[in-house]
Order: C-alpha cells, then sequence, then structure tokens
C-alpha cells in the first residue's frame, strides 16, 4: 500500500500560521508536563511504597519541594 502523503496547503507557506501552530504545539507541551508532573506527585503520595523506586516521580517531588 502506498504512502499517503499530506495535502499541501497554502498555509504552511505563511509564517504567521507556522508560528501560531508552533505557539500551539509549545503550549500543549507544557501543559502534559504539568499534567505528568501533578499525577507523578500525586502517585507519591497515594503510594508512598513507590518513593525512590521511579526516578521522575522522585524528581517531579524534588522539584515541587524546592520551587515552592
Amino acid at each position: 500500500m502506498p504512502a499517503v502523503l499530506p495535502e499541501t496547503s497554502i498555509h504552511a507557506f505563511d509564517p504567521s500560521v507556522r508560528s501560531e501552530r508552533a505557539e500551539r504545539l509549545a503550549l500543549m507541551a507544557e501543559r502534559r508536563a504539568a499534567e505528568r508532573t501533578r499525577d507523578l506527585i500525586e502517585l507519591q503520595l497515594t503510594r508512598p511504597d513507590l518513593v525512590r523506586a521511579y526516578a521522575p516521580a522522585d524528581f517531579a517531588a524534588d522539584a515541587v519541594r524546592w520551587a515552592v
């Protein structure tokens, strides 16, 4: 089956549309990071037996602890 290429859009060449898309993507990435951090900290609070078992969760908890 041949690969389907995306349709070329006139908006793809407009710099303002590209910058808006980049801003949206950056905002979405920031939201995902915040949600992931919140979820990891919540996991540590509800499951204290997992403390020091998952490095990203420990890092998130330490980051919040030192940021406050």
